[in-house]
């Protein structure tokens, strides 16, 4: 019985504000990809090899930008997610009725 899990909120709070960050540049990155895609247009011509390119790419464009914006919303839920988890872990040291049970 000498091994111990040992939760410490005040660092689940710390770890929320770096995934934070970390969702905010993945957003931007993102956004920034986008963009530039969105610049270049159809660059690949309107003859018949450039459409057949266009063809198979703009579906492979779509469906890379939504799984990046699928990852980013997910990357966006960390920080508020591990804040939960320090107020859950906080409430339930202040309901125990265990002596000795908090840090």
């Amino acid at each position: 019985m000498g091994d111990r899990l040992e939760i410490r909120p005040a660092t689940l709070r710390t770890a929320a504000g770096g995934a934070d960050g970390t969702a905010e540049r993945l957003t931007g990155a993102v956004a920034d990809l986008r963009a530039a895609l969105e610049a270049a247009g159809g660059c690949w011509g309107d003859d018949e090899p450039g459409r057949a390119f266009g063809d198979g790419y703009r579906p492979a464009r779509d469906a890379v930008l939504a799984r990046l914006d699928g990852l980013a919303e997910g990357a966006a839920s960390i920080g508020p997610g591990l804040v939960s988890m320090a107020d859950d872990f906080d409430g339930a040291e202040e309901a125990s009725t265990i002596p000795g049970g908090g840090s």
